[in-house]
Protein backbone atom coordinates (compact mmCIF):
# COMPACT_ATOMS: atom_id res chain seq x y z
CA UNK A 1 0.00 0.00 0.00
CA UNK A 2 2.73 2.44 0.88
CA UNK A 3 4.28 1.54 -2.83
CA UNK A 4 1.63 2.51 -4.50
CA UNK A 5 1.23 5.63 -2.70
CA UNK A 6 4.43 6.44 -3.49
CA UNK A 7 3.78 6.11 -7.07
CA UNK A 8 0.60 7.63 -7.15
CA UNK A 9 2.28 10.28 -5.50
CA UNK A 10 5.87 11.22 -7.77
CA UNK A 11 3.34 10.29 -11.15
CA UNK A 12 1.01 12.90 -9.91
CA UNK A 13 3.57 15.62 -10.62
CA UNK A 14 4.26 14.43 -14.12
CA UNK A 15 1.04 13.40 -15.45
CA UNK A 16 -0.58 16.32 -14.10
CA UNK A 17 -2.25 18.64 -16.44
CA UNK A 18 -1.75 22.39 -16.65
CA UNK A 19 -4.69 24.65 -15.30
CA UNK A 20 -2.44 28.27 -15.67
CA UNK A 21 -2.73 29.70 -18.99
CA UNK A 22 0.57 30.12 -20.68
CA UNK A 23 1.90 30.43 -23.89
CA UNK A 24 2.88 27.59 -26.52
CA UNK A 25 6.29 28.12 -26.19
CA UNK A 26 6.54 28.01 -22.47
CA UNK A 27 5.25 24.12 -22.40
CA UNK A 28 6.83 21.12 -22.61
CA UNK A 29 4.67 18.87 -24.46
CA UNK A 30 5.24 15.19 -23.46
CA UNK A 31 4.43 12.50 -26.11
CA UNK A 32 5.74 9.32 -24.55
CA UNK A 33 6.57 8.41 -21.01
CA UNK A 34 8.79 5.59 -19.42
CA UNK A 35 8.46 3.97 -15.83
CA UNK A 36 11.31 1.78 -14.42
CA UNK A 37 11.48 0.18 -11.55
CA UNK A 38 14.61 2.15 -10.10
CA UNK A 39 17.58 -0.12 -9.05
CA UNK A 40 18.61 2.83 -5.90
CA UNK A 41 17.70 1.24 -2.80
CA UNK A 42 16.59 4.70 -1.61
CA UNK A 43 13.84 5.07 -4.13
CA UNK A 44 11.32 3.32 -5.98
CA UNK A 45 10.68 4.56 -9.43
CA UNK A 46 12.24 5.93 -12.37
CA UNK A 47 10.37 8.23 -15.10
CA UNK A 48 11.60 9.42 -18.37
CA UNK A 49 9.68 12.01 -20.13
CA UNK A 50 9.97 12.76 -23.55
CA UNK A 51 8.74 16.34 -25.46
CA UNK A 52 10.17 18.02 -28.24
CA UNK A 53 11.12 21.58 -28.69
CA UNK A 54 10.66 24.29 -31.63
CA UNK A 55 14.30 25.47 -33.10
CA UNK A 56 15.27 27.53 -35.89
CA UNK A 57 16.27 23.95 -37.48
CA UNK A 58 12.77 21.97 -36.03
CA UNK A 59 12.41 20.15 -33.84
CA UNK A 60 14.37 18.75 -31.36
CA UNK A 61 13.62 15.84 -28.80
CA UNK A 62 14.12 16.30 -25.26
CA UNK A 63 14.60 14.50 -22.15
CA UNK A 64 13.96 14.55 -18.48
CA UNK A 65 14.50 12.22 -16.16
CA UNK A 66 12.98 11.99 -12.58
CA UNK A 67 13.65 9.26 -9.42
CA UNK A 68 12.36 9.35 -5.65
CA UNK A 69 10.37 8.73 -3.16
CA UNK A 70 8.22 11.52 -2.71
CA UNK A 71 6.77 14.84 -4.63
CA UNK A 72 9.63 16.89 -3.41
CA UNK A 73 12.27 15.28 -4.78
CA UNK A 74 10.67 15.14 -8.44
CA UNK A 75 9.89 18.53 -7.83
CA UNK A 76 13.61 19.20 -7.24
CA UNK A 77 14.87 16.98 -10.32
CA UNK A 78 12.50 18.32 -12.58
CA UNK A 79 13.10 22.40 -11.63
CA UNK A 80 17.04 21.54 -12.67
CA UNK A 81 15.92 20.23 -15.42
CA UNK A 82 13.48 22.58 -17.61
CA UNK A 83 12.26 26.52 -17.16
CA UNK A 84 9.09 25.42 -19.20
CA UNK A 85 5.66 24.03 -17.98
CA UNK A 86 5.45 20.40 -18.24
CA UNK A 87 1.95 19.01 -20.13
CA UNK A 88 0.64 15.92 -21.63
CA UNK A 89 -1.69 16.79 -24.07
CA UNK A 90 0.15 15.32 -26.70
CA UNK A 91 0.86 12.23 -24.92
CA UNK A 92 0.79 9.19 -27.93
CA UNK A 93 2.49 5.98 -25.23
CA UNK A 94 3.39 4.75 -22.15
CA UNK A 95 5.82 2.47 -21.72
CA UNK A 96 6.46 -0.11 -18.58
CA UNK A 97 9.59 -1.33 -17.91
CA UNK A 98 10.20 -5.20 -17.61
CA UNK A 99 11.16 -5.00 -13.63
CA UNK A 100 8.39 -3.13 -13.18
CA UNK A 101 5.79 -4.98 -14.93
CA UNK A 102 6.98 -8.22 -13.12
CA UNK A 103 6.11 -6.46 -9.65
CA UNK A 104 2.85 -4.82 -11.35
CA UNK A 105 1.86 -1.85 -13.15
CA UNK A 106 -1.50 -0.95 -12.10
CA UNK A 107 -0.75 1.55 -9.60
CA UNK A 108 0.66 3.79 -12.42
CA UNK A 109 -1.89 2.96 -14.41
CA UNK A 110 -4.58 4.13 -11.90
CA UNK A 111 -2.53 7.55 -11.53
CA UNK A 112 -3.30 8.10 -15.11
CA UNK A 113 -6.71 6.93 -15.39
CA UNK A 114 -7.74 9.53 -12.47
CA UNK A 115 -6.40 11.99 -14.42
CA UNK A 116 -8.25 14.00 -16.49
CA UNK A 117 -6.12 15.44 -19.33
CA UNK A 118 -4.71 11.80 -20.05
CA UNK A 119 -7.02 10.20 -22.64
CA UNK A 120 -8.12 6.35 -22.03
CA UNK A 121 -7.00 6.16 -25.51
CA UNK A 122 -3.66 6.44 -24.45
CA UNK A 123 -1.49 2.96 -25.79
CA UNK A 124 0.44 1.38 -23.43
CA UNK A 125 3.36 -1.51 -23.63
CA UNK A 126 5.96 -3.19 -21.89
CA UNK A 127 10.14 -2.93 -22.89
CA UNK A 128 11.82 -5.41 -22.97
CA UNK A 129 14.70 -4.13 -19.78
CA UNK A 130 14.35 -1.06 -19.24
CA UNK A 131 11.84 1.58 -20.51
CA UNK A 132 14.38 4.62 -20.90
CA UNK A 133 16.32 2.19 -22.89
CA UNK A 134 13.47 2.67 -25.62
CA UNK A 135 13.26 6.07 -25.16
CA UNK A 136 16.41 7.40 -25.04
CA UNK A 137 16.87 5.51 -28.22
CA UNK A 138 18.33 7.57 -31.23
CA UNK A 139 16.52 6.95 -34.37
CA UNK A 140 18.54 8.49 -37.56
CA UNK A 141 14.99 8.88 -39.63
CA UNK A 142 12.30 9.52 -36.79
CA UNK A 143 13.56 11.50 -33.71
CA UNK A 144 9.65 11.87 -32.61
CA UNK A 145 10.12 8.54 -30.57
CA UNK A 146 6.09 8.62 -29.26
CA UNK A 147 4.86 9.36 -32.93
CA UNK A 148 7.11 6.05 -34.56
CA UNK A 149 5.97 3.73 -31.45
CA UNK A 150 2.21 4.95 -32.18
CA UNK A 151 2.71 4.38 -35.57
CA UNK A 152 4.25 1.19 -35.52
CA UNK A 153 1.05 -0.28 -33.21
CA UNK A 154 -1.27 1.09 -35.41
CA UNK A 155 0.43 -0.42 -38.59
CA UNK A 156 0.31 -4.06 -37.26
CA UNK A 157 -3.03 -3.14 -35.75
CA UNK A 158 -4.36 -2.30 -39.12
CA UNK A 159 -2.18 -4.65 -41.19
CA UNK A 160 -1.78 -8.00 -39.56
CA UNK A 161 -3.58 -9.42 -36.11
CA UNK A 162 -1.16 -7.75 -33.94
CA UNK A 163 -3.69 -5.53 -31.77
CA UNK A 164 -2.34 -2.31 -29.99
CA UNK A 165 -4.00 -2.03 -26.33
CA UNK A 166 -4.68 1.31 -24.50
CA UNK A 167 -5.30 2.60 -20.62
CA UNK A 168 -8.94 1.37 -21.43
CA UNK A 169 -8.56 -1.77 -22.75
CA UNK A 170 -6.26 -2.45 -20.41
CA UNK A 171 -7.82 -2.22 -17.25
CA UNK A 172 -10.98 -3.63 -18.76
CA UNK A 173 -9.24 -6.89 -18.98
CA UNK A 174 -7.65 -5.86 -15.21
CA UNK A 175 -11.01 -5.80 -13.75
CA UNK A 176 -12.25 -8.80 -15.85
CA UNK A 177 -12.52 -11.90 -13.33
CA UNK A 178 -12.64 -14.03 -16.56
CA UNK A 179 -9.86 -12.94 -18.43
CA UNK A 180 -6.47 -11.36 -18.23
CA UNK A 181 -4.68 -9.13 -20.07
CA UNK A 182 -1.49 -8.73 -22.41
CA UNK A 183 0.63 -5.94 -23.71
CA UNK A 184 3.12 -5.88 -26.73
CA UNK A 185 6.76 -5.40 -26.00
CA UNK A 186 9.05 -3.20 -27.90
CA UNK A 187 12.94 -3.94 -27.34
CA UNK A 188 16.06 -1.72 -28.61
CA UNK A 189 19.21 -1.51 -29.75
CA UNK A 190 21.79 0.89 -30.20
CA UNK A 191 20.05 2.74 -33.44
CA UNK A 192 16.77 0.50 -33.59
CA UNK A 193 13.66 -0.43 -31.81
CA UNK A 194 12.22 -3.63 -32.90
CA UNK A 195 8.46 -5.00 -31.93
CA UNK A 196 9.83 -7.74 -30.31
CA UNK A 197 7.10 -9.81 -28.37
CA UNK A 198 3.71 -9.87 -26.52
CA UNK A 199 3.38 -9.85 -22.72
CA UNK A 200 1.14 -11.87 -21.14
CA UNK A 201 -0.54 -11.40 -17.33
CA UNK A 202 -1.85 -12.23 -14.25
CA UNK A 203 -3.69 -9.61 -13.74
CA UNK A 204 -1.33 -6.83 -13.21
CA UNK A 205 1.58 -8.57 -12.86
CA UNK A 206 3.84 -9.91 -16.27
CA UNK A 207 4.20 -13.63 -15.44
CA UNK A 208 5.77 -14.98 -19.43
CA UNK A 209 6.27 -13.64 -22.77
CA UNK A 210 5.20 -14.78 -26.20
CA UNK A 211 6.71 -13.86 -29.34
CA UNK A 212 5.36 -12.69 -32.64
CA UNK A 213 5.22 -16.10 -34.75
CA UNK A 214 2.96 -17.91 -31.81
CA UNK A 215 1.10 -14.68 -31.21
CA UNK A 216 -0.61 -14.87 -34.42
CA UNK A 217 -2.47 -18.32 -33.11
CA UNK A 218 -3.22 -16.95 -29.97
CA UNK A 219 -4.86 -14.27 -31.54
CA UNK A 220 -6.77 -16.88 -33.90
CA UNK A 221 -8.42 -17.89 -30.44
CA UNK A 222 -8.65 -14.66 -28.90
CA UNK A 223 -10.27 -12.36 -31.19
CA UNK A 224 -12.17 -12.04 -35.00
CA UNK A 225 -10.40 -10.21 -37.92
CA UNK A 226 -10.74 -9.33 -40.99
CA UNK A 227 -7.28 -8.89 -42.28
CA UNK A 228 -3.98 -10.61 -41.72
CA UNK A 229 -0.77 -12.82 -42.96
CA UNK A 230 -0.52 -16.19 -42.08
CA UNK A 231 3.19 -17.59 -42.83
CA UNK A 232 3.77 -21.17 -42.17
CA UNK A 233 7.24 -23.32 -43.15
CA UNK A 234 6.49 -27.07 -42.73
CA UNK A 235 7.80 -30.28 -43.66
CA UNK A 236 5.38 -33.07 -44.17
CA UNK A 237 7.02 -36.31 -45.46
CA UNK A 238 9.77 -35.17 -47.71
CA UNK A 239 8.42 -32.46 -49.19
CA UNK A 240 8.91 -28.63 -47.70
CA UNK A 241 5.76 -26.42 -47.86
CA UNK A 242 6.15 -22.67 -47.70
CA UNK A 243 2.81 -21.20 -47.37
CA UNK A 244 1.52 -17.26 -47.61
CA UNK A 245 -1.94 -16.74 -46.44
CA UNK A 246 -3.76 -12.97 -46.93
CA UNK A 247 -6.93 -13.79 -44.80
CA UNK A 248 -9.47 -11.68 -44.85
CA UNK A 249 -11.95 -13.18 -42.27
CA UNK A 250 -11.08 -14.76 -39.13
CA UNK A 251 -13.84 -16.40 -37.26
CA UNK A 252 -14.07 -17.93 -33.62
CA UNK A 253 -16.75 -19.24 -31.08
CA UNK A 254 -16.45 -21.18 -27.92
CA UNK A 255 -18.99 -24.26 -26.49
CA UNK A 256 -18.71 -24.85 -23.39
CA UNK A 257 -19.55 -28.31 -21.27
CA UNK A 258 -20.09 -28.62 -17.18
CA UNK A 259 -18.61 -31.89 -16.53
CA UNK A 260 -18.48 -33.69 -12.96
CA UNK A 261 -16.50 -32.31 -10.14
CA UNK A 262 -17.08 -28.24 -11.43
CA UNK A 263 -14.48 -29.31 -14.13
CA UNK A 264 -15.23 -28.42 -17.71
CA UNK A 265 -14.45 -28.76 -21.22
CA UNK A 266 -13.95 -26.18 -23.90
CA UNK A 267 -14.50 -26.48 -27.44
CA UNK A 268 -13.17 -23.70 -29.95
CA UNK A 269 -14.16 -23.53 -33.46
CA UNK A 270 -11.89 -21.48 -35.70
CA UNK A 271 -12.64 -20.29 -39.35
CA UNK A 272 -10.38 -18.95 -41.43
CA UNK A 273 -11.04 -17.86 -44.72
CA UNK A 274 -8.19 -16.09 -47.62
CA UNK A 275 -5.97 -16.03 -50.48
CA UNK A 276 -3.19 -17.62 -51.28
CA UNK A 277 -1.09 -15.39 -52.17
CA UNK A 278 2.28 -17.98 -52.22
CA UNK A 279 3.10 -21.47 -52.06
CA UNK A 280 6.01 -23.26 -52.46
CA UNK A 281 5.93 -27.36 -52.01
CA UNK A 282 4.95 -30.31 -54.40
CA UNK A 283 1.13 -29.98 -54.61
CA UNK A 284 -0.72 -28.53 -57.83
CA UNK A 285 -2.71 -25.45 -56.21
CA UNK A 286 -5.12 -24.91 -59.34
CA UNK A 287 -6.63 -28.76 -59.01
CA UNK A 288 -9.40 -28.83 -56.79
CA UNK A 289 -8.15 -31.80 -54.93
CA UNK A 290 -5.03 -30.75 -54.41
CA UNK A 291 -6.28 -27.63 -52.77
CA UNK A 292 -8.24 -29.49 -50.48
CA UNK A 293 -4.97 -31.50 -49.75
CA UNK A 294 -3.57 -28.26 -49.17
CA UNK A 295 -6.50 -26.97 -47.16
CA UNK A 296 -6.02 -30.24 -45.13
CA UNK A 297 -2.33 -29.36 -44.50
CA UNK A 298 -2.84 -25.73 -42.65
CA UNK A 299 -5.32 -27.04 -40.79
CA UNK A 300 -3.27 -29.48 -39.46
CA UNK A 301 -0.60 -26.64 -38.67
CA UNK A 302 -3.39 -23.82 -37.18
CA UNK A 303 -4.60 -27.06 -35.06
CA UNK A 304 -1.40 -28.08 -33.70
CA UNK A 305 -0.33 -24.47 -32.78
CA UNK A 306 -3.30 -23.64 -31.85
CA UNK A 307 -3.75 -26.17 -28.92
CA UNK A 308 0.23 -26.00 -28.06
CA UNK A 309 -0.82 -22.17 -27.10
CA UNK A 310 -3.24 -23.37 -24.80
CA UNK A 311 -1.28 -25.45 -22.89
CA UNK A 312 1.24 -22.65 -22.69
CA UNK A 313 -1.01 -20.44 -21.49
CA UNK A 314 -2.63 -23.02 -18.79
CA UNK A 315 1.08 -23.82 -17.43
CA UNK A 316 1.32 -20.40 -16.46
CA UNK A 317 -2.10 -20.07 -15.21
CA UNK A 318 -2.56 -16.71 -17.50
CA UNK A 319 -6.25 -16.93 -19.14
CA UNK A 320 -5.44 -14.06 -22.21
CA UNK A 321 -7.66 -16.21 -24.46
CA UNK A 322 -11.14 -15.58 -21.65
CA UNK A 323 -11.46 -19.20 -21.16
CA UNK A 324 -12.83 -17.81 -17.99
CA UNK A 325 -15.22 -15.45 -19.80
CA UNK A 326 -16.90 -18.33 -22.03
CA UNK A 327 -17.00 -20.60 -18.62
CA UNK A 328 -18.51 -17.50 -16.60
CA UNK A 329 -21.57 -17.20 -19.15
CA UNK A 330 -22.41 -20.36 -18.96
CA UNK A 331 -23.27 -20.49 -15.61
CA UNK A 332 -25.37 -18.04 -12.93
CA UNK A 333 -23.29 -15.56 -11.19
CA UNK A 334 -23.31 -17.39 -7.91
CA UNK A 335 -22.36 -20.66 -9.25
CA UNK A 336 -19.25 -18.78 -10.87
CA UNK A 337 -17.97 -16.87 -7.67
CA UNK A 338 -18.50 -20.41 -5.85
CA UNK A 339 -15.30 -21.55 -8.40
CA UNK A 340 -11.74 -21.21 -7.58
CA UNK A 341 -10.55 -20.35 -10.86
CA UNK A 342 -6.90 -20.03 -10.33
CA UNK A 343 -7.45 -23.80 -9.60
CA UNK A 344 -9.75 -25.03 -12.34
CA UNK A 345 -8.10 -23.02 -15.24
CA UNK A 346 -4.58 -25.23 -15.89
CA UNK A 347 -7.01 -28.05 -15.69
CA UNK A 348 -9.36 -27.14 -18.14
CA UNK A 349 -9.97 -29.74 -21.03
CA UNK A 350 -9.56 -27.39 -24.00
CA UNK A 351 -9.72 -28.59 -27.65
CA UNK A 352 -9.35 -26.64 -31.23
CA UNK A 353 -10.92 -27.58 -34.30
CA UNK A 354 -10.46 -25.04 -37.29
CA UNK A 355 -11.79 -24.56 -40.23
CA UNK A 356 -9.67 -23.40 -43.19
CA UNK A 357 -11.32 -22.36 -46.29
CA UNK A 358 -8.71 -20.87 -49.22
CA UNK A 359 -10.98 -18.09 -51.55
CA UNK A 360 -8.47 -17.62 -54.31
CA UNK A 361 -5.38 -19.32 -55.41
CA UNK A 362 -4.08 -17.00 -58.15
CA UNK A 363 -2.38 -18.27 -60.87
CA UNK A 364 -0.11 -21.02 -60.90
CA UNK A 365 1.73 -22.72 -63.26
CA UNK A 366 3.26 -26.36 -64.04
CA UNK A 367 5.01 -27.59 -61.05
CA UNK A 368 2.83 -25.90 -58.39
CA UNK A 369 4.67 -22.74 -58.23
CA UNK A 370 2.84 -19.17 -58.39
CA UNK A 371 3.41 -17.19 -61.80
CA UNK A 372 1.38 -14.35 -60.34
CA UNK A 373 -1.43 -13.44 -58.14
CA UNK A 374 -4.16 -11.06 -58.13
Amino acid sequence: MLKQLIILSICSMLLSGCYTSYGIDDLAMVNAIAYDLSAEEDTYLDITAVYPRATETGNIYEKLTASGNSTKDIDIDIMGQSSLEIVNGQLEIMLYGEDLANKGIFPVIQTALKNPNIGSRVKIAIAKGKANDVLSTKLEKEPNIGLYLDTMLEKFDNTFVFPSVNLFEFTRSYYDDGIDPFLPVFKSTENSIDFDSFALFDEDKLITTIDKEQAVFLFFLRENFDKGLLDIDLEKGEVDHHIHLSYVRNKHKSQVKKLEDNRFSVTIDVEVTGELEEYTGDLKIDEPNEQKKLEKIIKENVDKETNAIINFLQENNVDTLGIGENVRNSLTHSEWKKLDWDKIYPEIEVTVDSTIKIRDIGKFNQDGGMSNFY
